[in-house]
């Protein structure tokens, strides 16, 4: 109050906490928030989706109660379909990256984001963007807030969000610190910092007032759900300008981007982030294939591969869309369990197999090898939701022989 700003204070309803009537009263006086803070604050609460509508009912009738319009889980648990249940303006449950939290999948963004329900319902999510004080303080033993204070530059360079969370009976206020406290004095600096370098340029605003604003004043097209998505290609990344394109396009409108690609070297295996998308490297390439049969072996072996990561990946992200792109055609199997846990599925053509390999290896387009890939093309495009062809002449003759003109477009 001292520095002129005004916090959300997430109180846990039930359980051992004591009752928080005549603070939340002076903390509405002052022009404050007050939010819900899970139930039991006993990590039951995502149990099972039984245990949470159960846990939800109760919720929501604290929230009722005390007026409140925001949630936030105990140990930043979170799962945003079944949030639903609950009645809140916004949820802000999650980090735009915190790999330290029990459940780590950060939603990779710094601005808020809408969270579509079922008959034009649904709420906003307020992702927290500074490293929460017991991760800074505690875990890492900082005793600066140099951390925070970088994050908050970049953070504002962007034109986004400085959300922050901080736990008072982590805070000493004393002077006498204990060994799982930290001085008050690191959270005065911060707000004294925000206030006197950015005085005149920052909205400090509370988190209803920043969900508000995002549900009634920003234009309903920007109402978007953030998609989580996939691209799959037996490819180099960083050489694909197409695919390239494609991804931090999505990035850059807000959704969160995994690919899954090959490496010929310049890039060694495993998971780098390269403007925002999340490559995972998975398999190496030596292009010094001379037979048509060694080619197929490597591009079977990294069909299995990446069945295999793209699952595990689907299981902790729930991929909205896969977007699979050639050579060869059948890399569209690699997604099959995501398919049958409601993932749509794309199949983007960069070349016409067929043709491209009778020209490769020198083979007459009447061969046995390219009329099973002729086939391998028509049951690859039939599993897939949509085709996307890359240019007009392929689209024609793809249409002829494979795919439906409703089910495929040219970009």
């Amino acid at each position: 109050m001292r520095l002129g700003f005004r916090s959300s204070f997430n109180f846990v309803p039930e359980g051992e906490y004591s009752d928080t009537e005549s603070l939340r009263v002076f903390l509405y006086e002052n022009g404050f928030e007050v939010g819900i803070h899970d139930l039991h604050h006993d990590g039951s609460l995502y149990r099972s989706a039984g245990v949470f509508r159960k846990q939800a009912r109760k919720i929501n009738q604290h929230l009722q109660s005390w007026e409140a319009v925001g949630f936030r889980s105990g140990f930043m648990f979170h799962n945003l379909e079944w949030l639903q249940d609950l009645n809140v303006l916004y949820d802000a449950s999650t980090f735009d990256t915190d790999p330290f939290e029990p459940q780590p999948d950060g939603v990779q963004t710094i601005f808020p984001f809408w969270v579509p329900g079922k008959d034009s319902k649904g709420y906003v999510e307020l992702p927290y963007t500074l490293p929460q004080d017991s991760t800074l303080f505690l875990l890492f033993k900082e005793q600066t807030i140099d951390v925070w204070i970088q994050k908050l530059e970049w953070v504002v360079a962007q034109g986004g969000m400085v959300l922050l969370i901080t736990h008072p009976d982590y805070m000493c206020f004393d002077g006498e610190c204990g060994p799982r406290q930290f001085p008050v004095r690191y959270y005065e600096e911060f707000l004294s910092y925000v206030r006197e370098k950015y005085a005149g340029l920052y909205w400090s605003a509370l988190p209803r007032e920043v969900a508000m604003f995002y549900r009634e004043d920003v234009p309903l097209s920007f109402h978007r759900p953030r998609r989580k998505i996939c691209m799959l290609e037996y490819n180099n990344y960083g050489t694909d300008n197409r695919v390239r394109r494609y991804a931090e396009t999505l990035v850059k409108r807000g959704d969160q981007v995994d690919v899954i690609a090959i490496t010929d070297g310049n890039h060694p295996l495993g998971t780098t982030v390269i403007h925002g998308v999340t490559v995972h490297y998975i398999q190496r390439r030596t292009r010094d294939e001379r037979s048509k049969w060694t080619y197929a072996g490597r591009l079977l072996r990294f069909l299995v591969l990446s069945s295999i990561y793209m699952t595990r990946l689907h299981l902790r992200h729930r991929f909205d869309l896969i977007h699979v792109h050639n050579v060869p055609d059948f890399l569209v199997f690699a997604a099959w369990v995501p398919k049958l846990m409601g993932a749509k599925l794309i199949l983007d053509i960069h070349d016409i197999v067929p043709e491209f390999f009778a020209s490769k290896f020198l083979t007459k387009t009447h061969n046995g090898y390219v009329r099973l890939l002729k086939f391998v093309e028509k049951v690859s495009m039939a599993f897939a939701d949509h085709v996307i062809v890359s240019n007009h002449l392929w689209h024609e003759k793809l249409i002829a022989r494979s795919v439906t003109q409703g089910k495929s477009s040219v970009i």
